[in-house]
């Protein structure tokens, strides 16, 4: 006896002739997915909370380093006349910082008062284009106003 199509789909599946079974009512494949769709859910969120301890950890690797230099290289170097505005001082301690300073992970270097004048700065600006820093900021509150 020769069987249909129909006939053999039925007995494979269990469905009746004619009628079509849905794939997502098979609980094989209901596991998979949802299996799937927690393991896509772990890997986003993992991924996003261990960015932000990767950004936390650097910013606090940051601010114990400039801490360290501060205290260790730059207060000690400070000339009198730097605060002062003279021109040989900014001379001198823009050669230290240079060498000594602006090495390995330091981008940036920018020295001011309490009042958030900027009495030094690695980036060359005029005195019209230097900009205030808010008091408080950084380690200003240790230089004289």
């Amino acid at each position: 006896m020769v069987k249909s199509d129909a006939q053999m789909r039925s007995r494979t599946y269990g469905t009746a002739p004619g009628a079509r079974r849905r794939w997502w009512g098979n609980p094989v494949v209901e596991f998979v997915a949802v299996g799937l769709v927690a393991l896509i859910v772990l890997i986003v969120g993992s991924g996003e909370l261990s960015k932000r301890a990767a950004t936390d950890e650097a910013i606090i690797d940051a601010q114990s380093t400039t801490e360290l230099l501060a205290q260790s290289v730059v207060e000690p170097a400070l000339p009198p006349g730097l605060i002062a505005g003279q021109a040989a001082a900014l001379d001198k301690f823009d050669r230290l910082a240079r060498h000594r300073l602006m090495v390995g992970d330091v981008l940036r270097l920018k020295i001011w008062t309490r009042t958030g004048k900027i009495i030094y700065s690695d980036e060359t600006t005029s005195d019209a284009e230097r900009r205030r820093i808010a008091p408080g900021v950084g380690f200003g509150d240790r230089l004289p106003r």
